[in-house]
């Protein structure tokens, strides 16, 4: 999966995988996470406008908490 750079101060990068539903998230400690089972809708949210501006909040409030994830 190829992941994209974004503005943030905890998170590295983000992809996603649009057949398979799965979004990866590459943290500034390095550590990659693996969200499964992701709607394409909630991904774009995610991608276009995370809550107050901030990835890392977003991915809290409304990822983390409803969809299955690993860290790989």
């Amino acid at each position: 999966m190829n992941r994209q750079r974004i503005p943030s101060s905890g998170i590295i990068s983000v992809g996603y995988d649009e057949a398979k539903h799965v979004l990866e998230v590459e943290f500034i400690s390095g550590e990659v996470y693996r969200y499964y089972d992701v709607p394409h809708d909630v991904a774009e949210e995610f991608f276009l406008r995370p809550v107050d501006g901030s990835y890392g909040k977003h991915i809290n409030l409304f990822i983390k908490e409803f969809y299955r994830y690993e860290k790989v």
